[in-house]
């Protein structure tokens, strides 16, 4: 069954196929989750200086006190790592253990393994 968009990809075998994600979940391991997460907290750091950065030679070239500069806007790639984890660790009842890791306690609540274990317990329970 092909995807809505229609994705299409070899695979390095020189034969196109359509992956169908909606029915076949992606497994990570653990190293491979935490990896994920410390990437998504290094991107929103390095985020943050970048517009720092931005904001100091704005006030600078500008001679004001004051410059705002939004963040880079990576939400459509972060919103597609969220979907791949979820499709492992999906939410429950509309609650997202890894976003609010993320962003609700600025991925400071334990450690990425310790939330990896808590969503394997869920899972087992579910």
């Amino acid at each position: 069954m092909p995807l809505e968009n229609n994705c299409k990809t070899d695979f390095g075998c020189g034969k196109e196929t359509t992956p169908n994600w909606k029915y076949n979940k992606m497994k990570f391991t653990e190293g491979e989750f935490i990896e994920t997460i410390e990437s998504i907290k290094d991107q929103f750091s390095y985020d943050k200086k970048k517009v720092k950065l931005i904001e100091d030679s704005l006030k600078h070239a500008l001679n004001t006190k004051e410059t705002v500069v939004g963040p880079y806007d990576n939400s459509r790639l972060v919103n597609q790592l969220f979907k791949l984890l979820h499709s492992q660790f999906p939410p429950l009842e509309n609650n997202c253990k890894i976003q609010q890791y993320c962003f609700d306690h600025n991925f400071e609540r334990g450690t990425i393994k310790e939330l990896w274990e808590e969503l394997n317990k869920e899972n087992e329970i579910v």
